[in-house]
This record gives structure tokens, C-alpha cells and sequence, in this order.
């Protein structure tokens, strides 16, 4: 929610929605850390960006070397990005590694693909560096116009006070109505983010 508000619908970055986005999607993610991520103690590895498919940091190299292509994640607020309040309040972003995290999506070849396999798996998730996350999409989304028709407002007044930590909570807690009213109540918690920094880069 804080990525639509902030990112998508703001205007910061250009008029109109960025990327098209018009709705959210659920799907059913499965992770299995892998044993060098769990001999430091973590769950989770650095949450890294995405840029059309390629990993822009930080650490995107260090990372796989050193712990696969590992899941990562961040509380917001808190590094790598944004370190500031998001006034999400329990907000986590993940990083899912696909296959060559090294190129954008539109200059892939064969090769890198090879290479730099990614992380996800066709089924449950063992663990090993090229094989920690798998998802489930069931069909299960909500369109931005669906929850601004719940909400009963126009998409200007449901994206305001951004800086409100209890109006924001209420735009999630309508996002999950529209959810439960079409799919009923079967959402799973997110698991917490347990990534440490100085363990990581030890």
C-alpha cells in the first residue's frame, strides 16, 4: 500500500499511474532460507530492488555468492530503503530472486539465465541456493477502482493524508475487506522480517 501511495499514485514520478498499475494482486509465496542465511540466524537476506528484472542493489552480487539466491526483506522504515517513517506502521517489503537478477527483463539471453538461475522452484522450496522461494497464484486480486467504490470516494481522497499513520492503517484495513468480501477470510500473516544487518555482512 505504501509502494501504490508512494510511488504509483503520487505524481512524483509523472503524471498518471506508474507502470499502468491498477490493481493488487495475492498470491501464496513459500521461502526456505538456505544454510549459510540460517547459520547467521536469519530467515531472510538483505532486501535488494528490482528494476525490470535486474537487482540494483545494495549488495545484489555479495548476496548470491555468499547466500544463494536468497529471499530478502526490510521493515520500512529501515535499510536498505526507505529509512525514514512510511507511517505504515508493521510495513515489510520482500525480494524474491528470479532467473538472471544480473539484466533487465528485455536483454536476457540464454546464457545468463543458465548462469544465474534464480531462486524460485516449482514446488516447495528446499533450501538450496537456487531453490528458496515458490508462489501460488489462485487468480485472487483487487482493482484500485474496486476499493476506491468500497471506500466510497474518489482515488484523490483515498490516497490522502499520507503522513497519517491511523488513515493509513484504515486504507489497508479497506484493501482487506474487498479481499475478504470476494475471496473470504483465507490470507496468511507475512512472516517476520528477521533480516540483521550486522550478521549479514559479518
Amino acid at each position: 500500500m505504501w509502494y501504490i501511495q508512494n510511488e504509483v499514485v503520487s505524481g512524483a514520478y509523472g503524471q498518471g499511474n506508474k507502470f499502468g498499475i491498477s490493481r493488487i494482486v495475492r498470491y501464496k509465496v513459500q521461502t526456505k532460507a538456505t544454510q549459510p542465511l540460517l547459520e547467521q540466524r536469519m530467515n531472510f537476506g538483505v532486501r535488494v530492488a528490482f528494476d525490470a528484472g535486474e537487482c540494483t542493489g545494495p549488495s545484489c552480487e555479495l548476496s548470491w555468492a555468499r547466500y544463494g539466491y536468497n529471499v530478502g526483506c526490510n521493515n520500512l522504515g529501515s535499510y536498505p530503503y526507505p529509512q525514514f517513517d512510511t507511517h505504515y506502521p508493521g510495513g515489510v517489503w520482500y525480494s524474491l530472486p528470479g532467473q538472471c537478477p544480473s539484466m533487465p527483463y528485455d536483454s536476457q539471453t540464454a546464457a545468463c539465465e543458465e548462469q544465474e538461475p534464480g531462486g524460485l522452484c516449482d514446488d516447495i522450496p528446499t533450501g538450496t541456493g537456487t531453490c528458496t522461494w515458490s508462489y501460488t497464484d489462485d487468480g485472487e486480486e483487487i482493482s484500485l477502482e474496486e476499493l476506491y467504490e468500497h471506500a466510497n470516494t474518489t482515488a484523490d481522497a483515498f490516497w490522502a493524508n499520507a503522513d497519517d499513520d491511523d488513515a493509513n492503517s484504515h486504507k489497508l484495513k479497506l484493501a482487506q475487506e474487498v479481499f475478504e468480501q470476494k475471496y473470504g477470510k483465507d490470507e496468511f500473516p507475512n512472516p517476520p522480517c528477521d533480516f540483521n544487518y550486522n550478521d549479514f555482512y559479518r
